[in-house]
Formats: structure tokens, C-alpha cells, sequence
């Protein structure tokens, strides 16, 4: 019953909830709401609207983010990794994932947010030096260091050990770049022993698996 490290939107989206606030509009949406919650737990639902409900995708991400982070700038942070998720998933390489990302970004990303965003769509994130990566807890600095992690490895292990190096909000930015990793590497890129220090890993291993099942049964839906 009690937890820890929460971050300030989260909170505030979970206290809505509980009175009863629509979860299209728990998420708080001020300029100062723009944490990287949401992107952390992007990943399950960017797989499954890549597969299931690609004509749809940027629409229902936005409605999953915002329960939490309900700032335009959060939510098409979310889509822009989604859009990686999903070239990764048909067996892009990340290089040629970030290239469509930056194809189909400015499509995306609303007019009053893409000076945010300049960084992400230019093509020069992997040209950028360690000092000019961010890695706290705002959900640009957030995404940039994860692309930043991926485009600089080639590997599972290098990509997430990077982004812990970089400090700051550490586990998040791993988390955000592991994901990406993971979809690009597979189950098999990821170091066997630290699968086994896993706190919980049975429960962790099954929650995946049983995710894996449902993925695997849903009819794709064409576009």
C-alpha cells in the first residue's frame, strides 16, 4: 500500500482517477506537466496499435498518455516513440527507424511544439556529444537521450548501460531506451543474468509472456 518515486503528474492523474475524473482528462496538461511517466509505460501499447490499429495509432496513443501526461508535448513525444516501435517491429534497423520517424514527425508534431522537438527531427541526435544529452526527469530531455543510447550502440547491453551512465533520472531514460533495444534485439539480446536479478522476475517473465500471447492470437488489422 505504499509507493515511492512517483512522479508529480502521475500522482496527481492517480488522485483524479480515484475521484472519479474520466480518464481522458485525469492526466494534469500544463506546460510544467511534461515528466517522462507516460513514455516510460508507452511500450505495450505502442506495440500493439503498431499491429492492430496502425491507421489509428497516433489518435489512440494520444488517449493511453494522456492519463497520466495530458500535455501535447507529452503525447507526441509518445507517438514519435511509437512510430520507432513500430519500423523496429517490421525489422527496420534504428538508423532506418529514426529516418521514418523524421519523415512522418513533422506530420505529427503540433505547430506550436515543434521548436521542442527540433533536436529529435533533425538527424543529428547520434552526432550530439555526451554533454549535450539531458537525461532527467523532462520528457524530451528523456526521449533525445534514448534515441541518443540507440543509435550509438549496437547492442541491448551498451544501449541501457549508457543511458544509466548518462545519470540523472536513470532508470526511466534505461527504461525508455530498453524498450527500443528490446524490440531490436529480442528476448535474446538481453544478458541472461540480469534476467535472473530481476526483482519479482517470475512475475515480470509472466506478465510479458502473457502479453506475448495476446499479441500473438489478435487478428492484424490492415490500414
Amino acid at each position: 500500500g505504499v509507493a515511492y518515486d512517483i512522479g508529480r503528474a502521475t500522482d496527481t492523474a492517480m488522485r483524479n482517477l480515484k475521484k472519479g475524473v474520466s480518464p481522458d482528462c485525469s492526466g494534469p496538461a500544463g506546460v510544467h506537466d511534461n515528466g517522462n511517466g507516460a513514455l516510460m509505460r508507452i511500450l505495450p501499447a505502442a506495440i500493439w496499435c503498431s499491429l492492430y490499429y496502425p491507421g489509428e495509432t497516433a489518435e489512440r496513443i494520444h488517449e493511453v498518455a494522456r492519463i497520466t501526461h495530458g500535455h501535447r508535448r507529452n503525447t507526441t513525444a509518445c507517438i514519435l516513440y511509437t512510430i520507432m516501435v513500430r519500423c523496429l517491429l517490421q525489422g527496420m534497423t534504428p538508423e532506418q527507424a529514426y529516418s521514418q520517424m523524421r519523415i512522418e514527425g513533422p506530420e505529427i508534431v503540433p505547430r506550436e511544439e515543434k521548436e521542442h522537438f527540433k533536436r529529435i527531427l533533425s538527424g543529428e541526435i547520434a552526432r550530439l556529444g555526451e554533454e549535450e544529452i539531458r537525461s532527467d526527469g523532462y520528457v524530451i530531455d528523456t526521449i533525445e537521450a534514448a534515441l541518443w543510447c540507440l543509435l550509438r550502440t549496437d547492442n541491448y547491453a551498451e544501449a541501457v548501460l549508457m543511458a544509466v551512465n548518462l545519470g540523472d533520472d536513470t532508470d526511466t531514460t534505461a527504461a525508455v531506451v530498453g524498450g527500443l533495444a528490446g524490440v531490436t534485439y529480442g528476448m535474446q539480446g538481453i544478458p541472461a543474468a540480469w534476467i535472473k536479478t530481476l526483482v519479482n522476475s517470475e512475475s515480470v517473465l509472466d506478465i510479458c509472456e502473457r502479453f506475448s500471447a495476446k499479441v500473438l492470437k489478435a487478428p492484424i488489422a490492415k490500414e
